[in-house]
């Protein structure tokens, strides 16, 4: 797939566009994360592959670029990590939310500073029966996981885990609403 950014205006003309594209024959499967900060940068993350020998190798990236679309700087992460959510915090920071499935339960956060540098990475045990996940960051950075999971076979509930911003342990994880058919779809703060 070919991937292209566009930057309209409010009568939705076309001010900006560009091609996504990496170096050493990068290509991208998908792009499963988009989002603005308040200044107007753009943020991408997704997953791909690069040629390695007669093969080719799995791996992950992350891209900022400034409003106007330039590119500011781009992460490649050598592993498949299948990318699920990127936040940015107030300070600018990223965070990025990873549900690899062959490390299911287990979810992997990244905290990238503003200037693409890698400050911290953690690991999260979640329930085994859950079958979904979302995530959304409070007023003050800390970071909630949450969505459905299986009890047993008839009923299901909703899990949330807080994660604190400073260090990346969980500060609490619960489990509500046990019931047939216990769904939650957003989380606002």
């Amino acid at each position: 797939p070919e991937y292209t950014l566009y930057k309209l205006d409010s009568n939705l003309n076309i001010k900006a566009q560009k091609s996504i594209s990496f170096p050493n024959s990068f290509n991208i499967f998908n792009m499963s994360c988009f989002e603005l900060d308040r200044w107007g940068n753009v943020y991408l993350a997704g997953d791909g592959q690069y040629p390695d020998g007669p093969g080719f190798k799995f791996a992950s990236f992350v891209l900022k670029t400034d409003k106007n679309l330039h590119n500011k700087w781009q992460r490649i992460d050598s592993t498949q990590t299948s990318y699920t959510r990127l936040h940015i915090d107030r300070w600018g920071r990223i965070i990025i939310v990873e549900d690899y499935y062959e490390l299911f339960p287990v979810v992997r956060i990244k905290r990238i500073s503003s200037n693409g540098q890698y400050v911290q990475n953690s690991t999260i045990q979640t329930d085994p029966g859950r079958y979904s996940l979302s995530s959304a960051l409070d007023d003050v950075d800390n970071l909630f996981i949450y969505r459905n999971k299986s009890i047993v076979d008839t009923s299901q509930a909703i899990y949330l885990y807080k994660i604190s911003r400073m260090n990346g342990r969980v500060i609490y994880s619960k489990t509500y609403f046990n019931a047939p058919g216990s769904q939650i779809n957003d989380v606002k703060f």
